[in-house]
């Protein structure tokens, strides 16, 4: 389920990153703020249940004492931050650039943590960190620009974030899953293994 609720958000981060791209021209820096804010607040509810509450097959935490304070912090963070733009959007009007910035920001820290901590046992190829490279990238190319003048460079450029986000985020997902059946199919092999010299033994002291 929680594998479930991963992919849902990766399509819908997709989705808004597409009709940001579409309607990059027509999007009131208002509504788009309000946008984000929920944005903001799914992303940070999503990473509390789905990574910080994740367990593995023993029960334990599958993060550790770091991975953990950082999620919270982060998460915590991205909520209130989400709530404030949703309530007061009108006052992070002059702050459009800013926000959304942040949130190509937040999209990177989450998929660092979903590389690092979210992926275990599995281990994904280094060239997923790209993906929250170029998302810093973007996030500090929007902080450069200036709300009111470069709005649609803004737009374009948060779509191609959230896109890239979206879409990486299934495809992780998707090898995160084959890597643990991997695992779990060479785990399964060795167990089996110690057993077949003991069957050997016993089936030489019967022929005797």
């Amino acid at each position: 389920m929680k594998g479930k609720n991963l992919i849902l958000t990766a399509l819908i981060t997709l989705v808004a990153g597409v009709l940001m791209l579409i309607y990059r021209d027509s999007l009131a820096s208002g509504s788009i703020i309000r946008w984000v804010g929920i944005m903001c607040i799914v992303a940070g509810v999503v990473n509390v249940t789905v990574f910080l509450g994740s367990r593995d097959k023993n029960g334990e935490a599958r993060m550790g004492a770091f991975g953990t304070t950082f999620g919270w912090i982060v998460s915590g963070a991205a909520v209130v931050l989400g709530l404030a733009m949703a309530i007061f959007s009108s006052a992070f009007v002059v702050l459009f650039g800013f926000m959304l910035g942040f949130v190509l920001l937040f999209c990177a820290l989450f998929q660092l943590v979903l590389l690092v901590y979210g992926s275990r046992p599995a281990r994904l190829n280094g060239a997923f960190y790209i993906v929250p490279v170029l998302l810093i990238i973007g996030a500090i190319y929007v902080f450069s620009l200036k709300s009111g003048v470069d709005e649609r460079s803004i737009m374009m450029t948060t779509g191609i974030g959230l896109s890239l986000f979206g879409l990486a985020t299934i495809v992780e997902l998707i090898a995160m899953e084959s890597g643990r059946k991997a695992i779990a199919r060479k785990q399964t092999a060795e167990s089996a293994e110690p057993q077949k010299p003991a069957e050997e033994s016993a089936d030489k002291a019967e022929n005797e």
